[in-house]
């Protein structure tokens, strides 16, 4: 059997496999991820759970939530309800979209302003 992984199944958080059985040539594929507790979170307070966290929320024309990192230089898509719970107080973002943009998405959005 060989099975390929993503880089996040170090972390115990996520995974995903690519598995070929060896046999048929068949391949399958698979993701787990833990189950989470919480509520789903209110818009605030992911935008309060984020900025806390050293995030800076994007000006994204098309209306989607967008937060990025300066430090890491990473995008933050679909940061929303269904997405981001809160436990005990704190924000639990478990589905969120982790990118980072090329040139002309950081033109798009704003990132560096010119000048």
């Amino acid at each position: 059997m060989i099975a390929l992984s993503c880089g996040c199944c170090e972390s115990g958080k996520k995974s995903a496999r690519i598995e070929d059985d060896g046999f048929s040539g068949s391949a399958f594929s698979s993701i787990t991820q833990p189950q989470y507790h919480g509520i789903p979170a209110e818009p605030r307070d992911i935008e309060r759970g984020f900025l806390a966290a050293g995030w800076t929320r994007l000006k994204d024309p098309s209306g989607h939530v967008i937060f990025f990192n300066h430090a890491f230089r990473v995008m933050a898509i679909d940061a929303e309800r269904r997405n981001c719970y809160l436990t005990d107080g704190q924000l639990q973002p478990f589905d969120v979209i982790l990118c980072t943009p090329d040139e002309k998405m950081e033109r798009y959005l704003g990132i560096y302003p010119e000048g």
